[in-house]
């Protein structure tokens, strides 16, 4: 089973695209993650970091951490984890 990892940041203003270009770039290479932003609230954004997980532990990565802590300094953030359940391959649009 995966595990998904959300940090969702809650930022006063809206929410630049240089900001969320230098969070990806800063956070390259280390997991495997995509960040949304909320198309009626542009200061809220959702990084999503999925882990491939064959233990039970539902602990935040390094990354997550990292991140999360880093992000409280622009705005309200709250960090959790989660464990798959089922899923489909296919995205349905």
């Amino acid at each position: 089973m995966r595990r998904l990892e959300t940090i969702h940041l809650r930022l006063a203003n809206t929410c630049s695209d240089e900001f969320i270009k230098n969070i990806c770039h800063s956070y390259r290479g280390k997991a495997y993650f995509c960040i949304f932003r909320n198309e009626k609230l542009p200061g809220d954004i959702g990084i999503y970091i999925i882990h491939k997980s064959n233990n039970k532990e539902t602990l935040p990565s390094n990354m997550g951490l990292s991140l999360a802590s880093v992000l409280r300094e622009y705005g309200m953030v709250e960090h959790s984890i989660w464990k798959e359940q089922c899923s489909t391959k296919e995205i349905v649009s």
